[in-house]
């Protein structure tokens, strides 16, 4: 059973997954998920959630010993030589290019484009633009929302046919689906992720509840609403009920 937590630490039943336990997040994340927030402070929201899952996603970034010269005197220093791979999940993971960006100005950007079919769920790929080889990338991939899983299962499995390595790629996302986390590393149980929170279950049209709406809609100017769906339809409901 999942408990919904932002405890920081990895769960028994995901011992590869992080959850995010900072008071940023949870602030920023409920601030995200509100239906009242509007697209501008939304995108800006995700980026700034963006960065700061990239910083636990990078902490073991490989680095080699340099020096460099200040203005007294040659000091050490330490670089990362392998330019890193964001592999945004279009279109909502272009959410969290620019905080990962903000800390890796270096990094190069993939897209993956994966819809879903609305009858079976299933992730249907539309656009790949991965590099040829991926051997000894690092490559984060970024999707808001993981939901059923398909999306990032299908992902995965586009840069291992590339050469890519399991111990090479964190996924990232902000908010997670039992169901989703489960078919991801039942798949690929050695996967590194990291995640904001982990909502309690999908809907019959593969919606994370609570979640936050349709990530990709509040992003680019459409689905932000001043109640949630469900609260209004009630209300309607209601008032066709009292005027009957």
């Amino acid at each position: 059973m999942i408990v919904d937590t932002d405890s920081g630490r990895t769960l028994p039943e995901f011992p590869t997954l992080t959850v995010l336990d900072h008071p940023l997040v949870a602030d920023k994340l409920g601030r995200l998920r509100d239906a009242a927030t509007p697209n501008k402070e939304f995108r800006e929201l995700c980026a700034e959630l963006g960065m700061l899952a990239a910083w636990p996603a990078t902490a073991d970034l490989q680095t080699v010993q340099t020096q460099v010269a200040t203005p007294f005197g040659w000091a050490p220093a330490r670089s990362i030589p392998r330019v890193p791979l964001l592999v945004p999940v279009l279109r909502a993971g272009l959410g969290l290019v620019p905080g990962f960006h903000a800390l890796l100005p270096q990094a190069r950007v993939s897209h993956v484009g994966i819809c879903r079919d609305p009858d079976t769920l299933a992730a249907v790929p539309y656009y790949v633009n991965l590099p040829d080889d991926l051997a000894g990338w690092r490559a984060f991939i970024l999707d808001p929302m993981l939901a059923t899983g398909s999306s990032a299962v299908a992902t995965v499995a586009l840069l291992l046919e590339r050469g890519a390595q399991v111990a090479d790629l964190r996924f990232i996302c902000l908010i997670a689906a039992p169901e989703g986390l489960r078919m991801l590393f039942r798949s690929y149980p050695q996967l590194q992720a990291f995640t904001c929170a982990i909502d309690r279950h999908l809907n019959d049209h593969g919606y994370i509840i609570p979640g936050l709406g349709d990530a990709g809609d509040r992003l680019f100017g459409a689905g932000a609403e001043r109640m949630p769906r469900l609260w209004r339809a009630a209300e309607e409901a209601l008032g066709k009920g009292s005027r009957a």
